[in-house]
């Protein structure tokens, strides 16, 4: 497998690592509905398939997490807490993000099938509580958004 810090963050690159990654799940659904395939066979089909869709995966986030814009949906992770932000300034050297408000838009109860909607939140965002950290934060406690289709 290649080594993946290695390979060129350019955004350029999204589109085509988007379209890999479709492409290795439409590979994957036609294995899993290949019935005539013993277990033995599927396995050792599936794990390097899984790993290469594990690659491209971990390669789209690392390039979203390198080329994050004004605008861009993120997830602040605070060790074991999650909170919805955006992007509303960029430099060279920092980013500046406000929290959101996620609202919960979904019946399930206690479940791990949530769904939200994000809005900005005004309430926060009128007192000026806003968040500059160095870009390096980026790389180990925020999550961008990222839209596979």
């Amino acid at each position: 497998m290649k080594d993946i810090k290695k390979e060129s963050l350019s955004i350029d690159r999204l589109e085509e690592v988007r379209n890999k990654i479709k492409e290795l799940y439409a590979k994957k659904d036609e294995i899993m509905r290949d019935e005539s395939l013993e277990w033995q066979e599927y396995v050792k089909i599936m794990l390097p398939l899984n790993d290469e869709l594990d690659y491209y995966e971990r390669l789209l986030l690392r390039i979203k997490r390198y080329n994050v814009q004004v605008g861009d949906g993120v997830t602040i992770c605070y060790y074991t807490d999650k909170e919805a932000g955006t992007i509303i300034k960029r430099t060279k050297n920092t980013i500046t993000y406000q929290r959101d408000k996620a609202i919960r838009i979904d019946d399930n109860g206690m479940s791990d099938c949530q769904e939200y909607r994000y809005e900005r939140d005004y309430v926060l965002n009128t007192f000026g509580v806003k968040y500059e950290q160095p870009l390096s934060f980026i790389k180990n406690w925020i999550t961008p958004y990222v839209e596979l289709g």
